[in-house]
């Protein structure tokens, strides 16, 4: 039952379900230590790993920042105990984003870094475009238009090339690409670019993303008179 709870608040997660999402991981952790009979440590770690990703991506989705890197450090340890280095980038690269809210900037820009070595040094495409983007998003923040498009086409040309099994990634980055080009004022880049996420995320249920990727696109129509 654990097991299957746990897929099933990560298969909620995935298609933006979040409050869904954390009921079915509440009730997956209630019944935690009863698994224990049923699962080896090494199946029980690697569902507790998949359980507190969801987690921690739901309360950084509320604001809490704090509890979500109580969380992400939680994935961490379990990942380093496991020798799974796919598993521990994608906990620094989260560990990263938090630390970034928590105005922890230079922590932050180590841990993407960190995260996005071990990705490159084990081929994990996925960590390189996944922190890619988060790289491009600080960029923006920090109104640095032309790294912020340098590192999100970097992400979208290795999207690209795997196809349909990153096309969360590929949307993700088609929104930085569009926000850069908004601003430049070429807009019917931007209305394609957005056009093209939104079909994406529509197909794969990222309602939360498509919802960013529906008003971006209704305020460029505002500026074109549509």
């Amino acid at each position: 039952a654990y097991a299957y709870l746990v897929d099933a608040c990560e298969a909620l997660w995935l298609r933006g379900l979040v409050g869904q999402a954390w009921e079915v991981s509440s009730r997956a952790m209630a019944i935690e230590d009863l698994s224990r009979v049923d699962l080896d440590p090494t199946r029980l770690k690697t569902y507790k790993l998949k359980l507190l990703n969801v987690r921690a991506d739901v309360v950084y989705t509320r604001g809490e920042w704090k509890e979500s890197e109580k969380l992400i450090d939680a994935q961490r340890e379990i990942a380093r105990e496991l020798g799974d280095q796919r598993a521990l980038a994608d906990a620094l690269r989260d560990l990263g984003r938090v630390h970034y809210r928590l105005d922890q900037l230079e922590s932050s820009s180590a841990l993407l870094e960190k995260s996005q070595k071990i990705s490159r040094s084990i081929g994990y495409r996925e960590g390189i475009v996944q922190t890619l983007f988060e790289l491009s998003a600080q960029a923006w923040d920090r109104g640095e238009l032309d790294k912020t498009e340098e590192l999100a086409r970097e992400g979208l040309v290795m999207a690209e090339a795997e196809g349909t099994r990153m096309g969360k990634e590929r949307a993700e980055l088609l929104l930085a690409v569009t926000a850069v080009d908004a601003y430049r004022g070429n807009l019917a880049y931007a209305s394609r670019g957005l056009e093209e996420a939104i079909e994406i995320l529509d197909a794969i249920g990222q309602k939360q993303s498509l919802c960013v990727a529906l008003s971006n696109l209704g305020e460029i129509n505002v500026w074109q008179g549509q």
